[in-house]
Protein backbone atom coordinates (compact mmCIF):
# COMPACT_ATOMS: atom_id res chain seq x y z
CA UNK A 1 0.00 0.00 0.00
CA UNK A 2 1.31 3.35 -0.80
CA UNK A 3 1.65 5.82 2.02
CA UNK A 4 0.20 8.84 0.40
CA UNK A 5 -1.54 8.94 -3.01
CA UNK A 6 -0.66 11.98 -5.47
CA UNK A 7 -3.85 13.45 -6.91
CA UNK A 8 -3.13 15.49 -10.06
CA UNK A 9 -6.43 17.04 -11.94
CA UNK A 10 -5.53 18.10 -15.03
CA UNK A 11 -7.01 20.25 -18.18
CA UNK A 12 -5.23 21.79 -20.66
CA UNK A 13 -1.86 21.68 -18.89
CA UNK A 14 0.83 20.83 -20.82
CA UNK A 15 2.72 23.42 -20.53
CA UNK A 16 3.26 22.83 -16.52
CA UNK A 17 2.02 19.39 -16.32
CA UNK A 18 6.03 17.65 -16.21
CA UNK A 19 7.24 19.88 -13.61
CA UNK A 20 4.68 18.79 -11.43
CA UNK A 21 4.86 15.45 -11.80
CA UNK A 22 8.56 15.39 -11.70
CA UNK A 23 8.10 17.37 -7.95
CA UNK A 24 6.05 14.21 -7.35
CA UNK A 25 8.23 11.68 -8.38
CA UNK A 26 11.32 13.19 -7.01
CA UNK A 27 9.96 13.04 -3.73
CA UNK A 28 12.30 11.55 -0.88
CA UNK A 29 9.32 9.95 -0.05
CA UNK A 30 9.25 6.86 -2.27
CA UNK A 31 6.31 4.86 -1.23
CA UNK A 32 3.18 6.89 -3.22
CA UNK A 33 1.24 6.42 -6.06
CA UNK A 34 0.60 9.52 -8.64
CA UNK A 35 -2.65 9.65 -10.28
CA UNK A 36 -3.32 12.19 -12.62
CA UNK A 37 -7.11 12.86 -14.07
CA UNK A 38 -7.18 14.81 -17.07
CA UNK A 39 -11.12 16.16 -17.20
CA UNK A 40 -10.80 16.69 -21.18
CA UNK A 41 -8.05 18.21 -22.09
CA UNK A 42 -7.81 18.90 -25.75
CA UNK A 43 -4.20 19.94 -25.57
CA UNK A 44 -1.24 17.67 -25.81
CA UNK A 45 -1.99 17.08 -22.02
CA UNK A 46 -2.98 13.28 -22.01
CA UNK A 47 0.16 12.28 -24.40
CA UNK A 48 2.26 13.96 -21.95
CA UNK A 49 0.79 12.05 -18.93
CA UNK A 50 1.06 8.88 -21.03
CA UNK A 51 4.59 9.22 -21.20
CA UNK A 52 5.89 9.98 -17.66
CA UNK A 53 3.20 7.24 -16.53
CA UNK A 54 5.93 5.10 -18.96
CA UNK A 55 8.75 5.87 -17.10
CA UNK A 56 7.38 5.53 -13.49
CA UNK A 57 5.27 2.36 -12.17
CA UNK A 58 3.60 5.02 -9.38
CA UNK A 59 1.83 6.91 -12.31
CA UNK A 60 -1.59 6.24 -13.14
CA UNK A 61 -3.31 8.16 -15.48
CA UNK A 62 -7.58 8.41 -15.88
CA UNK A 63 -9.10 10.46 -18.76
CA UNK A 64 -12.37 11.79 -18.38
CA UNK A 65 -14.48 12.10 -21.45
CA UNK A 66 -16.38 15.16 -20.26
CA UNK A 67 -14.98 18.13 -18.33
CA UNK A 68 -15.77 17.41 -14.74
CA UNK A 69 -14.08 21.00 -13.28
CA UNK A 70 -11.77 20.96 -10.35
CA UNK A 71 -13.81 19.39 -7.79
CA UNK A 72 -15.06 16.66 -10.15
CA UNK A 73 -11.60 15.82 -11.21
CA UNK A 74 -10.75 15.47 -7.85
CA UNK A 75 -13.38 12.96 -6.37
CA UNK A 76 -12.67 10.65 -9.01
CA UNK A 77 -8.89 10.53 -7.72
CA UNK A 78 -10.18 10.29 -4.63
CA UNK A 79 -12.32 7.44 -5.25
CA UNK A 80 -9.10 5.62 -7.27
CA UNK A 81 -6.81 6.93 -4.41
CA UNK A 82 -5.14 3.67 -2.13
CA UNK A 83 -2.47 5.40 0.32
CA UNK A 84 -3.16 6.49 3.80
CA UNK A 85 -2.80 10.05 2.84
CA UNK A 86 -4.09 12.12 0.20
CA UNK A 87 -2.15 14.83 -1.24
CA UNK A 88 -3.63 16.92 -4.28
CA UNK A 89 -1.32 18.88 -6.14
CA UNK A 90 -2.39 20.89 -9.46
CA UNK A 91 -1.00 20.56 -12.33
CA UNK A 92 0.84 23.77 -12.84
CA UNK A 93 2.44 23.67 -9.31
CA UNK A 94 5.27 21.48 -7.63
CA UNK A 95 6.10 20.18 -4.37
CA UNK A 96 9.82 20.17 -2.70
CA UNK A 97 11.21 16.98 -2.67
CA UNK A 98 11.33 16.48 1.33
CA UNK A 99 7.39 17.88 1.80
CA UNK A 100 5.44 14.64 1.64
CA UNK A 101 7.42 12.84 4.06
CA UNK A 102 7.73 15.75 6.30
CA UNK A 103 4.34 15.82 6.60
CA UNK A 104 3.53 12.61 7.05
CA UNK A 105 6.32 12.29 10.06
CA UNK A 106 4.25 15.21 11.68
CA UNK A 107 0.84 14.08 11.12
CA UNK A 108 1.77 10.70 12.61
CA UNK A 109 3.37 11.90 15.48
CA UNK A 110 0.71 14.63 16.47
CA UNK A 111 -2.70 12.04 15.47
CA UNK A 112 -3.23 14.63 12.58
CA UNK A 113 -5.99 13.96 10.28
CA UNK A 114 -5.02 17.11 8.38
CA UNK A 115 -1.34 18.19 8.01
CA UNK A 116 -0.74 21.56 6.19
CA UNK A 117 2.98 23.58 5.12
CA UNK A 118 3.34 27.12 3.80
CA UNK A 119 3.36 27.84 0.37
CA UNK A 120 5.87 28.83 -1.32
CA UNK A 121 4.53 31.56 -3.76
CA UNK A 122 6.53 32.38 -7.25
CA UNK A 123 5.61 34.07 -10.16
CA UNK A 124 6.07 31.72 -13.96
CA UNK A 125 9.30 31.31 -14.26
CA UNK A 126 11.06 33.09 -11.67
CA UNK A 127 11.38 30.83 -8.94
CA UNK A 128 14.36 32.85 -7.66
CA UNK A 129 12.47 35.81 -6.54
CA UNK A 130 9.64 33.62 -4.22
CA UNK A 131 7.50 34.63 -1.12
CA UNK A 132 6.12 33.00 1.54
CA UNK A 133 2.31 32.99 1.76
CA UNK A 134 2.07 32.58 5.17
CA UNK A 135 4.71 34.96 5.81
CA UNK A 136 6.64 33.86 8.67
CA UNK A 137 3.51 34.74 11.08
CA UNK A 138 2.40 31.18 12.45
CA UNK A 139 3.93 28.65 14.69
CA UNK A 140 3.05 24.67 14.45
CA UNK A 141 -0.61 24.43 16.01
CA UNK A 142 -3.83 23.30 15.58
CA UNK A 143 -6.36 24.58 14.08
CA UNK A 144 -9.75 24.46 14.95
CA UNK A 145 -12.61 25.19 13.29
CA UNK A 146 -13.36 28.18 14.83
CA UNK A 147 -9.52 29.06 13.98
CA UNK A 148 -10.09 28.07 10.15
CA UNK A 149 -13.39 29.86 9.84
CA UNK A 150 -12.24 33.11 10.86
CA UNK A 151 -8.81 32.54 9.03
CA UNK A 152 -10.80 32.20 5.42
CA UNK A 153 -13.61 35.01 5.55
CA UNK A 154 -13.17 36.27 1.97
CA UNK A 155 -11.48 39.72 1.82
CA UNK A 156 -10.22 39.26 5.50
CA UNK A 157 -7.26 40.94 6.34
CA UNK A 158 -4.52 37.86 6.80
CA UNK A 159 -3.40 35.07 4.71
CA UNK A 160 -6.53 32.78 3.46
CA UNK A 161 -5.71 28.78 4.98
CA UNK A 162 -7.65 28.11 1.91
CA UNK A 163 -5.40 28.27 -0.42
CA UNK A 164 -2.66 25.46 1.62
CA UNK A 165 -2.80 22.02 0.17
CA UNK A 166 -3.06 19.77 3.33
CA UNK A 167 -2.22 16.47 2.98
CA UNK A 168 -5.28 14.44 4.66
CA UNK A 169 -5.86 11.08 6.12
CA UNK A 170 -8.01 8.86 3.16
CA UNK A 171 -9.72 6.51 5.88
CA UNK A 172 -11.47 9.38 7.80
CA UNK A 173 -12.69 10.97 4.74
CA UNK A 174 -14.09 8.05 3.70
CA UNK A 175 -15.43 7.45 7.05
CA UNK A 176 -17.07 10.87 7.41
CA UNK A 177 -18.27 10.65 3.44
CA UNK A 178 -16.71 13.70 2.66
CA UNK A 179 -16.07 14.66 -1.04
CA UNK A 180 -15.58 17.96 -3.29
CA UNK A 181 -18.78 19.80 -4.20
CA UNK A 182 -18.91 19.22 -8.04
CA UNK A 183 -20.52 22.71 -8.46
CA UNK A 184 -17.23 24.40 -7.05
CA UNK A 185 -14.90 25.84 -10.07
CA UNK A 186 -13.11 28.14 -7.68
CA UNK A 187 -12.76 27.45 -3.84
CA UNK A 188 -13.46 23.45 -4.20
CA UNK A 189 -10.43 22.80 -1.39
CA UNK A 190 -11.44 25.52 1.09
CA UNK A 191 -15.29 24.12 1.17
CA UNK A 192 -13.68 20.58 1.17
CA UNK A 193 -11.74 21.28 4.37
CA UNK A 194 -14.51 23.38 6.13
CA UNK A 195 -16.56 20.04 5.67
CA UNK A 196 -13.56 17.60 6.75
CA UNK A 197 -13.50 20.04 9.98
CA UNK A 198 -17.08 20.01 10.33
CA UNK A 199 -17.00 15.88 10.37
CA UNK A 200 -14.35 15.92 13.58
CA UNK A 201 -11.21 15.63 10.82
CA UNK A 202 -7.90 17.62 13.35
CA UNK A 203 -6.03 19.51 11.39
CA UNK A 204 -2.35 20.27 12.22
CA UNK A 205 -0.39 23.43 10.96
CA UNK A 206 3.28 23.03 9.85
CA UNK A 207 4.47 26.26 8.43
CA UNK A 208 7.43 24.73 6.85
CA UNK A 209 8.04 25.99 3.06
CA UNK A 210 7.22 22.83 0.86
CA UNK A 211 4.39 23.57 -1.85
CA UNK A 212 5.46 25.64 -4.76
CA UNK A 213 2.33 27.57 -5.63
CA UNK A 214 3.40 28.71 -9.72
CA UNK A 215 1.11 32.27 -10.38
CA UNK A 216 0.63 32.75 -13.89
CA UNK A 217 -1.55 34.44 -16.20
CA UNK A 218 -3.74 31.28 -17.05
CA UNK A 219 -4.27 30.33 -13.09
CA UNK A 220 -8.20 30.89 -12.15
CA UNK A 221 -7.53 30.62 -8.29
CA UNK A 222 -8.11 34.52 -8.28
CA UNK A 223 -10.23 34.81 -10.71
CA UNK A 224 -13.94 35.02 -9.58
CA UNK A 225 -16.62 35.19 -11.96
CA UNK A 226 -20.11 35.72 -11.24
CA UNK A 227 -20.94 32.24 -11.93
CA UNK A 228 -18.22 30.96 -9.41
CA UNK A 229 -19.26 33.14 -6.87
CA UNK A 230 -22.70 32.34 -6.83
CA UNK A 231 -22.07 28.49 -6.69
CA UNK A 232 -20.03 29.01 -3.89
CA UNK A 233 -23.07 30.87 -2.43
CA UNK A 234 -25.25 28.20 -2.57
CA UNK A 235 -22.73 25.22 -1.75
CA UNK A 236 -22.17 27.95 1.45
CA UNK A 237 -25.89 28.10 2.68
CA UNK A 238 -26.64 25.06 1.92
CA UNK A 239 -24.07 24.49 4.79
CA UNK A 240 -25.20 26.74 7.01
CA UNK A 241 -28.75 25.14 7.07
CA UNK A 242 -27.23 21.83 7.45
CA UNK A 243 -25.25 22.67 10.14
CA UNK A 244 -27.56 24.74 11.96
CA UNK A 245 -27.24 22.34 15.06
CA UNK A 246 -23.81 23.21 15.51
CA UNK A 247 -22.78 24.89 18.59
CA UNK A 248 -23.63 28.90 18.44
CA UNK A 249 -20.26 30.37 18.25
CA UNK A 250 -19.43 27.39 14.95
CA UNK A 251 -23.02 29.01 13.32
CA UNK A 252 -22.00 32.33 13.96
CA UNK A 253 -19.44 31.80 12.20
CA UNK A 254 -20.63 30.08 9.26
CA UNK A 255 -23.18 33.10 8.92
CA UNK A 256 -19.66 35.33 8.58
CA UNK A 257 -18.94 33.39 5.58
CA UNK A 258 -21.95 32.60 3.93
CA UNK A 259 -22.50 36.61 4.46
CA UNK A 260 -18.95 37.35 2.98
CA UNK A 261 -19.88 34.81 -0.10
CA UNK A 262 -22.79 36.93 -0.52
CA UNK A 263 -20.55 39.81 -0.80
CA UNK A 264 -18.23 38.29 -3.26
CA UNK A 265 -21.49 37.25 -5.40
CA UNK A 266 -22.71 40.79 -5.65
CA UNK A 267 -19.00 42.34 -6.30
CA UNK A 268 -18.72 40.04 -9.13
CA UNK A 269 -21.78 41.03 -10.64
CA UNK A 270 -20.94 44.23 -10.06
CA UNK A 271 -17.72 43.98 -11.98
CA UNK A 272 -19.89 42.53 -14.70
CA UNK A 273 -22.40 44.79 -14.73
CA UNK A 274 -19.35 47.45 -15.36
CA UNK A 275 -17.89 45.20 -18.12
CA UNK A 276 -21.21 45.33 -19.98
CA UNK A 277 -21.70 48.68 -19.57
CA UNK A 278 -25.13 48.63 -17.66
CA UNK A 279 -25.27 51.25 -15.19
CA UNK A 280 -28.69 50.39 -14.19
CA UNK A 281 -27.35 46.69 -12.67
CA UNK A 282 -24.29 48.45 -11.22
CA UNK A 283 -26.22 51.28 -9.85
CA UNK A 284 -28.64 48.28 -7.90
CA UNK A 285 -26.16 46.80 -6.47
CA UNK A 286 -23.84 49.39 -5.18
CA UNK A 287 -27.19 50.99 -3.61
CA UNK A 288 -27.81 47.43 -1.83
CA UNK A 289 -24.03 47.28 -0.77
CA UNK A 290 -22.28 50.54 -0.63
CA UNK A 291 -19.31 48.75 0.72
CA UNK A 292 -18.75 47.32 -3.05
CA UNK A 293 -16.91 50.16 -3.95
CA UNK A 294 -14.50 49.72 -1.26
CA UNK A 295 -13.23 46.45 -3.34
CA UNK A 296 -12.67 48.16 -6.77
CA UNK A 297 -8.94 48.70 -6.04
CA UNK A 298 -8.79 44.44 -6.50
CA UNK A 299 -10.00 43.76 -10.08
CA UNK A 300 -8.54 47.55 -11.60
CA UNK A 301 -5.23 47.35 -9.59
CA UNK A 302 -4.88 43.26 -11.37
CA UNK A 303 -5.89 44.55 -14.48
CA UNK A 304 -3.08 47.46 -14.36
CA UNK A 305 -0.26 44.89 -13.33
CA UNK A 306 0.10 46.65 -10.06
CA UNK A 307 -1.12 44.66 -7.37
CA UNK A 308 -0.65 40.92 -6.13
CA UNK A 309 -4.62 38.81 -5.36
CA UNK A 310 -5.80 40.25 -2.26
CA UNK A 311 -4.67 36.71 -0.33
CA UNK A 312 -0.80 37.38 -0.70
CA UNK A 313 0.76 39.32 2.09
CA UNK A 314 0.88 43.40 2.06
CA UNK A 315 4.80 42.76 2.61
CA UNK A 316 5.91 39.41 0.64
CA UNK A 317 8.23 37.84 2.40
CA UNK A 318 11.24 36.31 0.80
CA UNK A 319 11.22 32.51 0.52
CA UNK A 320 14.15 30.84 2.01
CA UNK A 321 17.22 30.19 0.48
CA UNK A 322 16.63 26.05 0.72
CA UNK A 323 13.24 26.39 -0.66
CA UNK A 324 14.23 28.35 -3.23
CA UNK A 325 16.98 26.40 -4.37
CA UNK A 326 14.65 23.62 -4.23
CA UNK A 327 12.15 24.35 -6.28
CA UNK A 328 14.61 25.27 -9.08
CA UNK A 329 16.22 21.91 -9.04
CA UNK A 330 12.66 20.11 -9.77
CA UNK A 331 12.27 22.06 -12.88
CA UNK A 332 12.20 19.99 -16.21
CA UNK A 333 15.87 19.58 -17.14
CA UNK A 334 17.43 20.54 -14.28
CA UNK A 335 20.60 19.30 -12.41
CA UNK A 336 19.34 16.77 -9.36
CA UNK A 337 15.62 16.15 -11.17
CA UNK A 338 14.35 12.49 -11.69
CA UNK A 339 15.92 11.06 -15.20
CA UNK A 340 13.59 10.22 -17.78
CA UNK A 341 15.23 6.86 -18.21
CA UNK A 342 14.19 5.26 -14.63
CA UNK A 343 11.10 3.10 -14.13
CA UNK A 344 10.96 2.50 -9.87
CA UNK A 345 10.08 -1.18 -9.39
CA UNK A 346 7.92 -0.10 -6.44
CA UNK A 347 5.21 -2.44 -5.15
CA UNK A 348 1.85 -1.63 -5.46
Amino acid sequence: MPIVSVIIPTWNAARHLEAAVRSAMAQTLAAIEIIIVDDGSTDATVALADRLASIDARIRVERSRRNLGPAGARNRALALASGIWVAVLDSDDMMVPRRLEGLVAVGEAQGADIVADDLIVFEDGAPEAATLFLGGKFRPDWITLLDYLAATVMYGGGPNFGYLKPIVRLAALRAGGIYYDARLRIAEDDDFIVRALLAGLRYWLQPDPGYGYRRHAASISHRLSGGHALAMLASSGELLAAEAGQPPEVVRALAVRHAAMRKAWAFAGFIEALKLRDAARATALVLADPALLSLLHMPVGAALGRLRPGWLPRRPVRAVPAAVAALATIMPGAPGSPSPRTRPEVER
